[in-house]
């Protein structure tokens, strides 16, 4: 197959109105095609998974090459679609991997790609430039508040967001949702947030998502209410039966921990690696425990450091303890010996608490092929329910555990599933409320940061300056009835030339007034020519809009402190959303006072 006749032949069918939906299989077929090429074999029965898919707008239930291969299809139809793709990863370890096994498919496709890794401007820009760029969202967070705050267009690094292809889709989109990427500068020693944005924000700025998620399913109703994303369902007859071990279960957390910890020291004697997932409160224990038994062990508590242990969990005898959900995104690779010794065991002490995490857990112990290559177990205690009803006097002691002794009871069965339900609606909840409380900061982000990209690109920079000095010398008019206290408080913004007699005899003020400092304005310009002035304003304007913008979001947080302190949802959200307002409103007359003063006093560039 040749790949860019290939590619010229998709792009005028693109051209002459054919839509994803009478195109995707001709894009699968020939991603198909290209991974074979690239030495990743790809069966043609993948292309026949999702019927119902689509390159924008959904969201399919797998991981591993299945994901890779739909993700991929994505990210060609948006380059033949002459559009820029950003390739989103929850963190740079998982960006990089991800570079790793689709780049080389994106080569043979003839598709030109780069991964964020240089901090350099140049670097950067030069990387955002080409077709496809992966990365960390976070990365891309911040080079698209870095682009709001630039002096100069040629400065701006990551340009037009058009396409979005998301791997763990939920964990970022919903998880991450209401997580701020901010930058800060030092005002007499003290950090000052000059822009920020949540990850929700950010993601509703492209115009078009899609993305892949072992656990979509779940998170198929919120996705699609906030994003409008589609969870698209396996075609029928094609979704693989999903084994799933009964829970074991124990009275006691401790009797549950003492028979998890037999059973790591049984399978790390044999070379078999372990993935231990326990909650914070619970880890003291479980170190200490380990400590004890002298089981050499990791511990990933934070995401910065998720990629580089989860890398190494595979390894025969490894042992990490995994804190909630912290290494999600992150697959284990089983070395040969570990192979040997029966896989991968995850042991999860307890459920979820939401059941997107018991499911990432399972897909632990699937290669990219979606083969299984060791189990997955959760254990429960009767502690983990107190308040449901289900007394521990039911519960048995296993020691040791093992499936043939697993207690499958319909009654926990039913209490986990109303427990990760209920965390999940409460999740939600949380989210929403955030999401009602980060929209009004985001209607004021938006008409300011539209404002700014005007200015950047001199459009209507003329306009905005003297709408500026119109409404503040207005303002000031309006607020001094006294001729020679109005005449001294106009001094300290333009050298008004209006005596005290000429005011007083004036049958219309605002009229004499604004009249005198147009004809100033007019003169400053031609004094200091065209160029320089205009160099003067566009600088004051993007010095003042950004100055500005950081004092605004210090009182929005306090004003949201207080409305959360002082009320409750939905109360708490009108409250805040009108003091929002009012700080707004200051905000722009601040702004428009402070360009009046420097666009006179202010020396030229």
């Amino acid at each position: 197959m040749d790949f860019l006749v290939l590619r010229e032949q998709l792009i005028r069918q693109i051209s002459a109105g054919v839509g994803p939906s009478e195109m995707h299989e001709q894009i699968l077929a020939a991603v198909i095609h290209a991974f074979n090429r690239a030495g990743q074999t790809i069966m043609p029965e993948v292309a026949d998974q999702f019927e119902a898919w689509t390159p924008t707008g959904t969201v399919l239930p797998v991981s591993g090459m299945t994901a890779n291969v739909y993700a991929t299809a994505s990210i060609y139809w948006g380059v033949l679609a002459g559009e820029r793709v950003h390739a989103v990863s929850l963190d740079r370890v998982s960006a990089e991997r991800r570079s790793r096994q689709i780049g080389p498919v994106l080569d043979v496709l003839g598709v030109r790609h780069a991964l964020l890794l240089s901090k350099e401007q140049a670097a950067r820009q030069a990387a955002y430039a080409l077709e496809v760029v992966f990365g960390d969202c976070r990365d891309f967070m911040r080079d698209y508040l870095l682009d709001h705050f630039v002096d100069r267009a040629a400065d701006i690094i990551q340009g037009p967001r058009d396409r979005s292809v998301i791997d763990d889709i939920d964990a970022i989109l919903l998880d991450e949702a209401n997580t701020l990427v901010g930058f800060t500068y030092t005002e007499d020693f003290q950090p000052v947030t000059t822009g920020r944005i949540t990850a929700r924000d950010y993601f509703t700025s492209y115009r078009y998502l899609s993305g892949t998620s072992v656990a979509a399913e779940l998170a198929g109703e919120e996705l699609s209410d906030v994003y409008g994303l589609t969870v698209v369902r396996p075609s029928a007859g094609s979704e693989a039966p999903q084994p799933e071990d009964p829970d074991l279960c124990f009275e006691t957390s401790s009797a549950r921990w003492a028979a998890a910890a037999h059973d790591v020291q049984r399978r790390h004697s044999a070379g078999q690696p372990v993935v231990l997932k326990t909650t914070r409160a619970e880890l003291p224990t479980v170190v200490n425990s380990l400590t004890v038994l002298k089981l050499a062990h990791s511990i990933l508590d934070e995401r910065d450091s998720a990629g580089s242990l989860m890398a190494v969990a595979g390894q025969v005898g490894a042992i990490t303890v995994v804190v909630d959900d912290v290494g999600r995104g992150h697959p284990v690779v089983l070395d040969d010996m570990a192979r040997k010794a029966g896989g991968l065991a995850v042991i999860s002490l307890g459920r979820g608490p939401s059941g997107r995490v018991d499911t990432w857990l399972r897909s632990l112990v699937s290669d990219d092929a979606g083969n299984e290559q060791g189990e997955c177990q959760f254990l429960l205690s009767a502690d983990d329910f107190l308040g449901s009803g289900i007394r521990h006097g039911r519960w048995t002691v296993l020691r040791p555990w093992s499936r043939r002794t697993a207690l499958a009871d319909d009654r926990i069965r039913m209490a986990v599933s109303e427990a990760e339900r209920a965390f999940e609606i409460r999740e939600r909840g949380g989210r929403r409320e955030c999401y009602e409380m980060d929209s009004i900061e985001s209607q004021q982000r938006a008409e300011v940061w539209e404002e700014r990209e005007r200015v950047l690109q001199e459009n209507g920079v003329i306009t905005i300056v003297m709408l500026a000095i119109e409404a503040t010398v207005t303002r000031i008019i309006a607020s001094k009835q006294n001729p020679e206290e109005l005449l001294g408080e106009l001094r300290k913004f333009y050298p008004c030339r209006v005596d005290v007699n000429a005011l007083t005899a004036a049958s219309d003020r605002s009229e004499l007034l604004l009249a005198d400092v147009r004809q100033i304005y007019r003169e400053r310009e031609h004094a200091l020519g065209n160029a320089a002035f205009s160099r003067l304003r566009q600088q004051i304007l993007l010095r003042v809009i950004d100055i500005q913008w950081s004092s605004h979001l210090r009182h929005l947080e306090t004003a949201r402190s207080d409305a959360l302190i002082s009320t409750n949802h939905p109360q708490a959200v009108e409250k805040y959303r009108e003091a929002a307002g009012a700080l707004y409103a200051r905000m722009r007359q601040r702004t428009q006072r402070d360009v009046t003063g420097y666009v006179f006093q202010v020396a030229a560039p």
